[in-house]
C-alpha cells in the first residue's frame, strides 16, 4: 500500500495523540505548541522551540502533524515523527539495493528549500529581491555554505535517510505520488518534454508552485536538487553490493531530488548523486532541518 488511507487518517492519530499526551509534561524553559486538530481527532500538545512561532496549517488538508515557523528567516517547518521505511530500490545503479532504515528522532523540515529571501534574512547578504525573485530558491551555494547557514540559525542539513523518509512521506512507489511518469509535473518542476521533435529548456519556478506530498512538503522532487549532510557512499555503503566503509576522500556529498533540468528518471524518490564541496550549481539548493525535542525527554524517561 503506498499511502495511508485518509479515511483512517483521524483513527489513527486519535490512538498517537492519547499515547503520546500521556507521555508529555510541560518541562522549565519548554514551551509547547498544539497540533492542528483533524476532523475525529484532538492532536496531541508538542515542544515548540525558542526562536518558533506555532504555524498555521489548513486543517482541512488532512495532513496529519503541525508547523512551525522560524522568526528571523521565516522558514516553514513540518514536525516529522520517527519511522521505519525501505530506503534505495531493487535494480541496478547506485541507488539499490532497496534496504531498511529506521529514523530514530523526531524533526522538522523545510516545508520546501530555502528561499532567496529567507536566505537574507538568515545570512545577511545582500541579494536581490526584485520582484518575481525572492521565492526562489536559492542555489549557487556550495555544501560549506549551505550547511554554515543551517548552523548559523541553529538547524543542520538533513541526512540522506532522512530526506529519503521525508521524500517518500510514507509510500514504496518510484516517485511519492505513485508510479505514474504522467502524474510528474503535478508535483514537480522537471525538464516539460519535447516540443516540436526539439527537447524544451526547463525554468526555475517560485517555492511552493506545484502541489506538496502526503506529508506537506513542497519541491521534494524536481524544481532544484538538494544538499544533504552526508559523505556520499556508492551503494549507501552496503558492502555486500560493493558499497566502501567511508565516504570517499575527495569531499563528495550526497545530492538528492532531480530539477528543472532533469527528466522523471531523476525525479523518483530514490535518485542520488553527489558533488564535490566548494562546486556550485544554478540548479542546486537546499533546506533546513531543526532537531525536535522528544516526548520521553519531557517525561524524564
Amino acid at each position: 500500500m503506498a499511502t495511508m488511507e485518509l479515511a483512517s487518517i483521524p483513527r489513527e492519530l486519535s490512538q498517537f495523540g492519547r499515547h503520546l499526551t500521556s507521555l508529555l509534561r510541560p518541562a522549565s524553559g519548554v514551551a509547547l505548541c498544539s497540533c492542528i486538530a483533524l476532523s475525529g481527532c484532538v492532536a496531541p500538545s508538542i515542544p515548540c522551540p525558542a526562536g518558533f512561532d506555532l504555524g498555521v496549517v489548513d486543517s482541512s488538508s488532512h495532513i496529519p502533524d503541525h508547523e512551525i515557523v522560524h522568526r528571523k528567516t521565516g522558514i516553514r517547518l513540518r514536525y516529522i515523527r520517527p519511522g521505519t521505511f525501505t530506503m534505495g530500490h531493487l535494480g541496478e545503479g547506485d541507488d539499490h539495493p532497496a534496504h531498511p532504515r529506521r529514523i530514530e528522532r523526531p524533526f522538522y523540515i523545510g516545508v520546501h528549500e530555502v528561499s532567496v529571501e529567507q536566505w537574507q534574512r538568515g545570512s545577511g547578504d545582500k541579494v536581490s529581491l526584485d520582484t518575481g525573485v525572492k521565492d526562489l530558491p536559492m542555489v549557487g551555494v556550495t555544501y560549506s555554505e549551505a550547511k554554515e547557514f543551517c548552523a548559523s540559525i541553529g538547524g543542520r542539513l538533513p541526512t540522506e535517510a532522512e530526506w529519503e523518509y521525508c521524500c517518500r512521506a510514507g509510500t514504496v512507489t518510484r516517485f511519492s505520488w505513485g508510479d505514474f511518469r504522467s502524474h510528474a509535473r503535478k508535483y514537480c518542476n522537471i525538464l516539460p518534454g519535447p516540443v516540436n521533435g526539439r527537447q524544451a529548456e526547463g525554468k526555475i519556478m517560485n517555492v511552493m508552485s506545484l502541489l506538496p506530498n502526503a506529508w506537506g512538503l513542497w519541491d521534494m522532487s524536481g524544481n532544484v536538487s538538494e544538499w544533504c549532510a552526508d559523505g556520499y557512499l556508492n551503494n549507501y555503503g552496503v558492502r555486500e553490493y560493493g558499497g566502501q566503509e567511508a565516504a570517499f576522500p575527495y569531499g563528495l556529498f550526497v545530492v538528492r531530488g532531480g530539477s528543472f533540468t532533469d527528466g522523471p528518471d531523476k525525479a523518483t524518490s530514490y535518485w542520488r548523486s553527489f558533488l564535490q564541496d566548494g562546486r556550485d550549481s544554478p540548479n542546486l539548493g537546499f533546506r533546513v532541518v531543526f532537531d525536535a525535542v522528544e516526548a520521553s525527554a519531557l517525561s524524564g524517561r
